[in-house]
């Protein structure tokens, strides 16, 4: 006892010291602020590891890997060149269908076509002699492709604001860049090293890491619960549409026991709070009413029919319009008589047992509607409505409770605006977005041509036998022009200030700018393709090296002057930036499946 008054003693001083109490949570608060802050900047610097890295490094070997070795195999094999050239039309027009999907569906089938381009690898790495096996795998290689995603993925996660995106846009281009340049030297020594099997192997890990980054990618995890809940709304929309029909239609198991109508003597207590001197002046014409056609008393009851006396009922006839009006309830009410009296028929129920006088206006018309042929529903259902309608109006005064049709909805007309789908792309930027896939298709046609040629190319005509060293030539440009957007990004970073400021500068600067800044750029571009695509024809070996290393390097500052056009025109916009892009890829696609062909029947001739 004695220890546990000294601590409680020793402990009053600091639960009730008003200076000592807030200062363990604001230590608390600030720890945790500090631990935060590391754990953030660490789990997005992976994330940018993993996206803005690896991945499009990946994607960049696995695009231009193979096409560093292929013409090789293929005329060490005996097969002609025009199926290489063949098998990369299809292939391109099939990535042409594969980036519509990709981007009609998500994230979720980019991860979907990366998983069939891993399994279909499997056979390659069984024998690599048959030709079916080695152009699967090189259709995998250019048709599965998930640059489109890539892109999205980035802008995803890189979207608050535009510097973020063009940074994290142009850091994902450079090491596509990488990926893409070191592809030619590193295709062309594994070849020179384990020939054709080794690529094969090497296409399967990266294929395996591409796959694993998809994997644990959030947006994929989000693409995927939005397809799931997508498919369980619809699956339990059907179902319980199914289930509702079943509910409703005649004869069905589920509809549920006929009915059949039986007379009960009338109450006065039908009406909640009306009094006896309100109904005596209506009771002489209600005992005198005569009877409606179809049949029922003056108030019916329902009771459930036996089985033998069940009607066979026939199917219904009658058009929406009439089913609208079949049933009518009090002010403020309605009953829909369609497929929804399922979710109505509850409530139905408790106004039948609230008035029993209104019971004729529902009983006699269900059997109205069930009973009798054909050719005879209409009229009897005509009949009933217009004695009940008759004797509601006798005896109803007074203003007491007024029974009414309701008044059928008149469809809103909807406007031109409403029907016509909103497009991705604004109609302003059609003409913009149309030149500048023009000019992706030029180019990837002009370095295509180059790049499916330039092993054979050197084997042949400058007795060039080694790959490793044509790799070299081919990756040197792009390498270089790796550095020089590495050195300008860390450097000299454009940015909109800038160009705003070499608009408004006056003389030499202001139309320096005019010519040179975007759009107008591509056009300086598309003449420097046309100088180096003749520099290839040259005799000369090192003029046709100087040639090649500086089309590498053209065609990598090409894909940056068009994504950053696009990043431009979207204005943050990512619905417009992915259509934009979109267009790019298409573009290229094209290029690629036209210079393949050609390229390869033309050499061989």
């Amino acid at each position: 006892m004695a220890g546990a008054t000294e601590s409680g003693t020793a402990d009053a001083p600091k639960l009730h010291a008003p200076g000592d109490s807030a200062v363990p949570a604001a230590a608390q608060d600030i720890k945790n602020i500090e631990t935060a802050a590391p754990r953030k900047g660490c789990r997005s610097r992976v994330k940018f590891l993993l996206i803005c890295v690896m991945l499009p490094v990946c994607n960049g070997l696995l695009c231009s890997m193979l096409w560093s070795a292929n013409s090789l195999h293929y005329q060490e094999q005996g097969w002609p060149l025009w199926r290489l050239g063949l098998l990369g039309l299809v292939s391109a027009l099939a990535r042409l269908v594969m980036a519509q999907l990709s981007n009609f569906f998500g994230p979720w089938f980019s991860l979907l076509i990366n998983i069939v381009h891993l399994g279909c690898l499997v056979p390659a790495l069984v024998t690599v002699q048959e030709e079916r096996y080695v152009a699967l795998q090189i259709f995998m290689s250019i048709a599965f492709d998930a640059v489109l995603t890539n892109d999205a993925i980035v802008f995803f996660h890189f979207s608050e604001s535009e510097s973020e995106a063009t940074y994290a846009t142009s850091a994902q281009l450079q090491c596509y860049v990488l990926g893409y340049a070191s592809a030619s030297t590193i295709g062309g020594a594994i070849y020179d090293l384990a020939r054709w099997p080794g690529i094969v192997i090497a296409h399967f890990c990266l294929q395996v890491v591409v796959c694993g980054v998809l994997v644990v990618e959030p947006c994929v995890h989000q693409s995927i619960a939005d397809l799931c809940r997508r498919c369980h709304r619809r699956c339990h929309t059907e179902d319980f549409e199914e289930a509702e029909m079943s509910s409703v239609l005649p004869g069905s198991e589920s509809a549920g026991p006929s009915i059949r109508v039986v007379a009960v003597p009338p109450t006065e207590q039908s009406l909640p709070g009306a009094v006896a001197e309100d109904l005596d002046q209506d009771d002489t014409a209600l005992r005198n009413r005569p009877r409606s056609s179809t049949g029922g008393s003056d108030t019916q009851k329902v009771v459930p029919a036996s089985a033998a006396e069940r009607p066979q009922h026939a199917p219904n006839t009658l058009s929406p319009e009439a089913a609208e009006q079949a049933v009518v309830g009090p002010v403020g009410q309605r009953r829909r008589f369609n497929s929804n009296v399922s979710r109505g028929s509850q409530d139905g129920r408790n106004s039948v047992q609230r008035n029993s006088r209104f019971r004729f206006s529902l009983v006699s018309l269900v059997s109205a509607v069930s009973d009798g042929s054909h050719s005879s529903q209409a009229k009897r259902l005509h009949e009933a409505w217009a004695h009940s309608m008759q004797y509601q109006r006798g005896s109803l005064q007074r203003g007491s409770l007024m029974m009414c049709p309701p008044p059928l909805p008149v469809p809103a007309e909807k406007s031109a605006e409403a029907e016509s789908p909103q497009s991705r792309l604004p109609r302003s930027l059609w003409l913009p977005a149309f030149l500048a896939g023009l000019f992706s298709c030029m180019y990837n046609f002009a370095y295509v041509t180059e790049f499916v040629l330039f092993a054979i190319y050197f084997k042949e005509q400058h007795n060039w036998h080694s790959a490793t060293w044509a790799g070299v030539a081919q990756s040197s440009g792009d390498i270089l022009a790796a550095v020089i957007l590495q050195l300008i990004a860390r450097f000299a970073p454009p940015s909109p200030e800038k160009e705003q400021a070499g608009f408004d500068a006056g003389g030499a600067t202001r139309a320096w700018y005019s010519i040179s800044a975007k759009p107008y750029n591509l056009v300086w571009f598309c003449l420097w393709w046309v100088v180096l695509c003749l520099g290839m024809t040259v005799p000369n070996l090192p003029v046709v090296i100087v040639s090649q290393v500086v089309m590498g390097t053209l065609y990598v500052t090409c894909i940056q002057g068009a994504t950053k056009l696009n990043t431009y025109y979207s204005l943050g916009d990512a619905n417009v930036f992915i259509s934009l892009q979109l267009i790019k890829l298409n573009a290229e696609a094209v290029g690629m499946s036209l210079s393949t062909l050609t390229a390869m029947v033309l050499y061989e001739q």
